[in-house]
């Protein structure tokens, strides 16, 4: 079943918000104001069976979970263990009080992936580079990088290694152990 649409907050009177506890003005809060979460809604809700099935995890505690993933460069089971600690990862997905129980398993994030599929990661993790170029915190010259990684052929000559040190240079070394080497041709 597809998820809920999220609930306007109640208050409660034994537990403080996450808004009375952290900085308004952290990364992760401002680029959450940012982000189009309806998009998302509307993009991977076919994706859900109407009536059959359990219902899903909201949309934007699936989405927000993956591209802190990807944006921290952690595993599955580190994102997890982060989430459930860090009140800046719980309020950029959306929640209003802080959590002390994960809300999904470490393989609801596995179901999910393979449920959108590649194509529409790539959509989710395309909305943060176009936020990111928008508030500046990119620029324009590190997307052509991107685009200029993601079209390059094996065979291609002059081709980029790393998008934060595009002097990194392949090195062929002909060692049986290590062919190759990335780094730069220094001489002293």
């Amino acid at each position: 079943m597809r998820p809920q649409k999220p609930e306007t907050p109640t208050g409660d009177l034994f537990r403080s918000t996450l808004e009375a506890i952290i900085d308004p003005e952290h990364e992760l809060l401002r680029l959450a104001e940012l982000i189009d979460w309806t998009r998302f809604d509307d993009a991977f809700g076919p994706l859900y069976h109407e009536t059959k099935g359990r219902r899903g995890l909201p949309t934007r505690l699936m989405a927000g979970v993956h591209l802190l993933k990807h944006m921290k460069g952690l595993s599955d089971e580190e994102t997890c263990t982060a989430w459930l600690e860090n009140p800046y990862f719980q309020a950029f997905c959306g929640e209003t009080h802080f959590q002390h129980v994960l809300p999904f398993d470490r393989s609801s994030m596995t179901r999910w992936r393979s449920r959108i599929g590649p194509g529409d990661l790539e959509a989710l993790l395309a909305e943060t580079i176009t936020v990111a170029v928008k508030t500046k915190a990119v620029s324009h010259r590190q997307l052509e990088r991107a685009e200029k990684i993601l079209g390059q052929q094996a065979s291609d000559k002059n081709k980029l290694y790393a998008l934060h040190a595009p002097e990194v240079e392949c090195i062929g070394k002909g060692k049986a152990r290590t062919k190759y080497e990335f780094g730069v041709k220094t001489s002293i």
